[in-house]
């Protein structure tokens, strides 16, 4: 879980399970009303007539045809934005994104021009939960140049470069979390860490390891900068900057108290 930015929960643990990505869903500027106390199905049936009919041999008494086997129409509701919005939201608390997917897609070919944005965003955000990276895109591009609000055009930018890293997209994700960077101050090192990964990814690893001795990790928790330290001393055994391995090792070394890490690093550091 993302322990300081408002909304790179996504870059956590498990980065495609964004904490969702993650983190759940954007709501829209709409306001949700309860859920109704009838299914979508109930509430698109059409009501019968309680009329009895009249009995066998009575002078009223038709002959009623028997029913048809052909196949009926299903019938069908149409909701509004507010209606597919808050449908959409329990589809995804119900971990249920092919439904939750259909519902935005409904929902976004009725927004308007103010509300579209945050339809794009949630639409992208629930292709990126079923792991449908490519169909993600266009939607979350949008979105992060449609949108004006900084913390909302950050969850579309982090969105947008999990998924060109997902698909080894290397330059378009190294580009999104740049421009990323510029938004989100509080998770600066997460993303920087990200974009060395990229970095690397591109055979760039001069730049990756200027990026990850670049990270501000002093408010991070001691985990944390353990495994970016460790993650630095890698890159720069890599380069041939032994020395320079050898000082991350010292600074994990500095702060690190559990005996068998302790003991693991020391055997690194050789």
């Amino acid at each position: 879980m993302w322990p300081q930015g408002r909304v790179l929960r996504w870059l956590g643990a498990g980065l495609f399970i964004i904490a969702a990505l993650l983190g759940g869903c954007s709501t829209p500027p709409e306001r949700l009303s309860p859920s109704p106390s009838k299914s979508a199905a109930q509430q698109a049936l059409p009501r019968t007539s309680g009329t009895a009919s009249p009995t066998k041999g009575s002078p009223t008494a038709q002959v009623v045809p028997k029913a048809s086997t052909a196949p009926q129409p299903t019938p069908t509701a149409t909701f509004t934005l507010e209606e597919l919005s808050q449908r959409a939201h329990q589809a995804m608390e119900d971990g249920d994104y092919a439904l939750a997917s259909e519902l935005w897609q409904q929902a976004l070919a009725q927004a308007g021009p103010k509300e579209r944005p945050l339809y794009l965003l949630s639409l992208g955000r629930t292709y990126l939960m079923e792991q449908r990276f490519r169909e993600a895109i266009p939607f979350l591009k949008e979105a992060s140049e449609q949108l004006r609000r900084e913390d909302e055009r950050a969850q579309a930018l982090g969105l947008l470069g999990s998924a060109y890293e997902a698909l080894g997209e290397w330059a378009a994700a190294s580009t999104t979390f740049q421009d990323l960077l510029s938004l989100e101050p509080a998770g600066t090192p997460y993303i920087q860490r990200h974009l060395a990964k990229a970095y690397l990814a591109l055979g760039e690893k001069a730049q990756a390891a200027q990026t990850l001795a670049n990270l501000p990790l002093e408010d991070l928790p001691p985990a944390h900068q353990a495994e970016f330290l460790e993650e630095l001393a890698k890159v720069r055994r890599q380069l041939g900057d032994y020395k320079g391995a050898l000082e991350a090792y010292e600074r994990i070394l500095s702060f690190a108290r559990q005996e068998n890490y302790r003991a693991l690093i020391l055997e690194k550091r050789g």
